[in-house]
């Protein structure tokens, strides 16, 4: 059987798609199908937003009366370990995902296997072994951190790769992407008010993460009862190895742009979400616990406006609405160093600050409802033009290039707070302008995305 995958074929024009890798016709999903497919993100978010905000302010508080439990020269690097090893994983997964066949399909046998783990993992890593600054607590939380991150992509990298199989038109993937962006914003608002009133209350980090293990797993399991593998006519289908599979989803071109700017965009995210507790105490003289009210006032907002955002993508383009999510970003985090001047006066400051929180949630919207939609037009425009059903491997390698703003958004902050260590209050101020500047990078990147010629391929036109 010719390999459609071949340089040789590529340069002949575009390949002979490999009608095997065709998808089996099937009917479309169910509302409620639906509802219980997306609910899967909001146990994914919900845990994810806990990692990203609070396991650092955890390991290391950096605040007068609070004990540090990691030396400052190892804080920064605990998370990047975590996430580094964890991006070795996603090609991994998504590779064996594409390419196992049984009963139960592709995808759900890994989400099945990672899901008890990525519990027991999450639980355990609020119980260091000393209560004080502690190389062994380094390494137990860089340990915890590596075990909980492979769960956890065993689980995510499956589930998100579910969408291109399981929705065939841009309309339906709008729409249930749209669906994952609701329970999305949903998770981490979720995260953002009841971690941030647990902890205001008294309650310690343990009963929280006891709370969100319990809330999540429920999330895990909805997706087994609301979706089935699109099996896909794959007999004879010859399939490229796992280091060419990797090289040849980052040569594509159109997913380099999207993954760039996305990378970018959730790099400007993430830095501010793990500043928030920082911010709070040192511009707003607010409890850490009010990061976790700013931050669902934010996506709150981001909530509200997902229908809007979806509209604009149905009668102007996914791409515009991207773009247009970028721009307000950029505008609102940009505003955020105002909250410097806030603290002056606490009991009026923090209504000030919640107020321009809101703004950078109208772009939020964009960035949990719309990537998934492109990511799965890409998968669509890559098999047409190689005849290769790889969905698992685009999800799964996107997952892997984003480790980079999850590891990279508090190794930044807290390397600055400690680097700077008596300019933190010009740190903390700086975040907003830091994350907008990103957004524009983002903004300048996407802006090349060949939106007409991904769509005309999906269509067979191309």
């Amino acid at each position: 059987m010719r390999r459609c995958w071949s340089d040789g074929s590529r340069r002949a024009g575009r390949p002979e798609v490999d009608r095997a890798s065709q998808p089996v016709n099937r009917q479309a999903l169910t509302r409620p199908q639906q509802h219980l497919y997306a609910s899967g993100h909001f146990g994914i978010s919900f845990m994810g937003y806990v990692i990203t905000q609070w396991v650092m302010k955890f390991y290391f508080p950096n605040h007068p009366g609070a004990v540090n439990l990691l030396p400052a020269l190892m804080a920064p690097w605990v998370m990047a370990i975590g996430r580094v090893t964890d991006g070795i994983n996603d090609p991994v997964i998504g590779y064996l995902t594409d390419s196992i066949r049984t009963r139960w399909g592709r995808r759900k046998p890994f989400m099945a296997a990672g899901l008890p783990l990525v519990c027991l993992f999450f639980l355990a890593l609020w119980y260091p072994p000393v209560q004080a600054p502690s190389t062994a607590n380094f390494w137990f939380s860089s340990l915890l951190l590596v075990l909980f991150f492979a769960a956890f992509t065993a689980y995510v990298g499956p589930y998100t790769a579910l969408l291109a199989e399981i929705a065939n038109t841009t309309e339906e993937r709008l729409r249930l992407s749209g669906l994952q962006g609701v329970y999305n914003v949903g998770g981490l608002i979720a995260g953002g008010f009841v971690t941030g009133e647990v902890l205001k209350r008294g309650m310690s980090y343990q009963q929280m993460a006891a709370l969100v293990t319990v809330v999540s797993a429920v999330a895990y399991v909805m997706p087994f009862l609301g979706a089935t593998d699109n099996p896909r006519r794959a007999a004879g289908q010859e399939r490229p190895g796992l280091m060419r599979s990797v090289a040849m989803t980052l040569a594509n071109r159109p997913f380099r742009i999207y993954v760039g700017a996305q990378l970018l965009f959730l790099m400007g995210l993430l830095v501010i979400v793990a500043a928030l507790p920082y911010m709070a105490e040192t511009l707003l003289h607010q409890p850490a616990g009010e990061a976790g009210t700013l931050t669902g006032i934010s996506l709150l907002a981001g909530l509200l406006t997902v229908p809007l955002i979806l509209k604009l993508g149905e009668r102007r383009g996914v791409k515009a609405a991207f773009l247009f999510s970028l721009r307000w970003f950029a505008a609102a985090t940009a505003l955020m160093a105002l909250m410097a001047l806030f603290g002056r006066s606490p009991a009026s400051g923090i209504w000030l600050a919640r107020a321009v929180v809101l703004l950078p949630g109208v772009a939020v919207a964009g960035l949990f409802a719309l990537p998934y939609t492109l990511l799965a037009n890409v998968t669509d425009y890559d098999r047409r033009r190689t005849g290769l059903d790889r969905q698992g491997m685009f999800f799964c390698v996107q997952g892997m290039i984003l480790k980079i703003a999850y590891s990279g958004a508090p190794m930044i902050v807290v390397g600055l707070l400690v680097l700077f260590a008596r300019h933190d209050f010009a740190v903390l101020t700086g975040i907003g302008p830091l994350a907008a500047l990103l957004a524009v990078a983002a903004h300048v990147v996407f802006s090349r995305f060949p939106e007409a010629e991904v769509e005309s391929a999906m269509d067979g036109s191309g």
